[in-house]
């Protein structure tokens, strides 16, 4: 017992023997340091945060009725706060029990590595979790991309049989459509403000000096919507510098929007001196039309004798 004894009490562990009654009657160095000197006769159980004495208590009623306990203890300390695994058993002598042999062992290390790496491996799953989002969203965007391409280009060679005027035409709508989809966040595919979106897509025009954005309802519109408003307000751009007010310097265009139920109606208006009547209505405006009626409003157009007005309709929460 005596080669057994000295072995635990040169341990590197915290040793201590309690009596019967609880009290510490020998500890090893290690021990010592983890306790004042005025603490050293002491009940085992008081010298614990008073947090942890159920359980110390607990590991010592089981100890001193002859069986082995275990229990994690947290004691806050002057320099760094400590975790503790601490094994309580049975001390035998002449077939009595008559104490209890503890060891606490500093596994404050040993915790915090454990939890690094949980952390660890949540962070890596989290950013699997999200990088798969991102992909499923990202092929999600490039089908309806390559299907909204597929539409303007078959759009654009109805009213563009020439190489020549095909090409031109198709890449200024391919350009408003990128445009659209830059103002989207890849991450996370938020809705756009509508303000925003509306002055991104007149800027492309290079006459935004002459159209005037009206107030916009403080909305924000999903991806399907953007797009939608993006074609849109690019057919009424083209056809304006083509043959409407801002085909001339002087010509002026006034955008506004009202909201109601999710729904939002444009009013494009055109203001300039000497414009002729459009006359018969082409594959943008069937475009227009179809695009504007998946939102319960007729698209219309109509003639006020200084320029053309338009009205259309835009669900702000068609998502893509």
């Amino acid at each position: 017992m005596g080669g057994i004894l000295d072995a635990l009490l040169n341990s590197s562990d915290c040793v201590e023997i309690v009596d019967i009654e609880g009290r510490v009657t020998l500890t090893n160095a290690d021990a010592d340091r983890e306790c004042p000197d005025d603490e050293q006769e002491r009940m085992w159980v008081s010298g614990w945060p008073e947090s942890v004495r159920s359980s110390a208590l607990i590991a010592l009623e089981e100890a001193l009725d002859g069986r082995k306990e275990r229990f994690l203890a947290y004691r806050p300390d002057a320099e760094t706060d400590r975790w503790w695994d601490v094994s309580v058993s049975p001390i035998e002598e002449d077939a009595a029990i008559t104490g209890a042999l503890i060891i606490s062992r500093d596994v404050t290390k040993l915790r915090s590595d454990i939890e690094d790496r949980d952390q660890r491996a949540k962070k890596a799953e989290r950013i699997a979790e999200e990088r798969d989002l991102i992909s499923k969203e990202m092929r999600h965007r490039l089908k309806n991309q390559i299907a909204a391409i597929e539409s303007l280009a078959r759009m654009t060679a109805r009213s563009h049989r020439e190489t020549a005027d095909f090409l031109p035409a198709f890449s200024q709508r391919l350009m408003r459509l990128s445009a659209s989809q830059d103002l989207l966040s890849i991450r996370d595919y938020e809705p756009v403000p509508l303000e925003r979106a509306v002055n991104t897509m007149i800027a492309i025009s290079g006459r935004n000096d002459q159209v005037e954005v009206g107030s916009m309802p403080d909305v924000k519109i999903a991806a399907t919507a953007l797009t939608t408003l993006a074609l849109i307000l690019g057919e009424l751009t083209t056809n304006s510098l083509k043959y409407g007010a801002l085909s001339s310097d002087m010509g002026c265009v006034s955008v506004e929007c009202s909201e109601s139920n999710g729904i939002l109606t444009f009013t494009w208006r055109e203001d300039a001196k000497d414009l002729i009547e459009p006359g018969e209505e082409g594959n943008g405006h069937h475009l227009m039309a179809r695009m504007s009626a998946n939102s319960g409003i007729a698209f219309e157009k109509e003639w006020h004798g200084t320029g053309l007005t338009c009205r259309f309709g835009i669900n702000s929460r068609s998502a893509g």
